[in-house]
């Protein structure tokens, strides 16, 4: 029995023939020990099978499993040279016992399992084991394989630079990306300068230009921000939430796998003249009196809907449109369009399935009976669904237009 540390080793010897050497472990950390107390001679050695060689020397891989092992004479990386001298490297000795730290590349695997990753060492008088407790900085290396602080490492002009986790070590260090006052990055983990809403990033920067872009979205003001996986990115137009570049690019503008921002100047229309189904439009009035401009979704040629107006409406197919909606346009179909506050997106498919739906002659949806669509003065038209199950959204076939049929009293 030989005790190493604080944990407990059992080192038997064969007898060189037909018997092989033992050895169990219990309570151990992965790492080198070196076995204390006497073999069977009384002596301070393991003699190993009669032939003079020692074993007064082990490593342990795992909570039952522990080998013995011979000094070498030179030391290559991941051997004893003696009782209180471990070699790292070949070159570079860790002293045991002697209350540092060393980094090591894990030779055997014995650490961690994987013999590339370099991993931190402290030792006793009788073992060697990770030291876990060097984790989540940025630590020096000496050229003799020291692990120290920073500033130790500097001031003695011996330092190479390691990002240690956990004792667990990489040469490639974390950089952050600074916010420059205040500003909102929603890639950064835990980003608190953001408000609610839609970003849209590139190369981890907001985008500055009309051009594409990975979509993220923060949920809230507390730093709940993410990329928006492609499976889940909405079909419509979405206010940019980026108030450095709002003014210039007010609305991303997503077909439901790529998004890219729209430039001001680009949709500004005095109405949707020349303009396609569901193109967005600025209508920049420049009333001096209300100063009421808006953004405005083109039903038709003809009739604009204000976004801020939170209705839904149908849409209908086009020829050569280019817009958010144009890649699941399907020829004499329509798809529902919902107002939010400041957002128009595609509706998505609901259950359980509203077979008709009514809208008045603009195709504004009502939900419910309405004098606005049903007073025979009115105009009102019937839309039955005709949609696979496989489709993104709720298709619906046009009926014709009627007069509502409630007399008016």
């Amino acid at each position: 029995m030989a005790i190493a540390g604080d944990c407990t080793i059992t080192y038997t010897l064969g007898d060189g023939d037909t018997v092989d050497d033992t050895c169990a472990v219990s309570d151990c950390d992965n790492g080198y020990y070196v076995l204390t107390g006497a073999d069977e001679n009384g002596g301070t050695a393991f003699t190993i099978n009669g032939s003079g060689s020692y074993k007064r020397y082990v490593k342990v891989t795992g909570s039952s499993s522990c080998t013995g092992i011979a000094a070498v004479s030179g030391g290559s990386a991941g051997n004893f040279k003696s009782e209180t001298v471990f070699s790292l490297d070949g070159t570079n000795d860790l002293t045991l016992g002697d209350g540092k730290n060393y980094l090591f590349t894990d030779a055997d695997g014995v650490i961690t399992g994987n013999t590339s990753k370099k991993v931190v060492l402290k030792s006793t008088a009788t073992s060697i084991t990770l030291n876990d407790a060097i984790n989540d900085n940025d630590y020096c290396v000496s050229s003799t394989g020291e692990v120290t602080g920073r500033t130790e490492g500097f001031c003695n002009s011996d330092c190479t630079l390691y990002e240690c986790k956990a004792g667990i070590c990489s040469n490639t260090l974390s950089i952050t990306c600074r916010n420059d006052n205040g500003t909102c990055n929603p890639t950064n983990e835990n980003e608190t300068k953001c408000g609610k809403g839609y970003y849209l990033v590139s190369t981890n920067a907001l985008v500055n230009s009309a051009t594409t872009g990975t979509l993220y979205e923060c949920k809230d003001a507390l730093g709940n921000c993410g990329a928006v996986p492609t499976s889940e990115i909405p079909i419509g137009y979405l206010a940019n939430a980026d108030t450095d570049n709002q003014p210039t690019y007010p609305y991303i503008q997503c077909d439901g796998t790529n998004c890219s921002t729209l430039n001001k100047s680009s949709i500004s229309a005095s109405d949707c003249s020349g303009k396609k189904v569901g193109d967005l439009i600025f209508n920049d009035k420049q009333d001096a009196v209300t100063s009421n401009d808006e953004y405005m979704l083109c039903i038709n040629s003809s009739t604009a809907v204000s976004i801020v107006n939170h209705d839904k409406y149908f849409i209908g197919y086009e020829a050569s449109t280019l817009n958010a909606f144009t890649n699941i346009m399907i020829d004499e179909y329509n798809f529902i369009v919902e107002m939010g506050e400041t957002d128009i997106i595609v509706a998505a498919k609901v259950t359980p399935q509203v077979k008709y739906r009514y809208t008045n002659a603009n195709q504004k949806i009502y939900d419910t009976a309405s004098d606005e669509i049903c007073l025979n003065t009115n105009k009102i038209v019937e839309f039955t669904l005709d949609s696979c199950s496989n489709d993104k959204t709720d298709y619906y076939s046009k009926g014709t237009e009627t007069n509502g049929p409630k007399a008016q009293a």
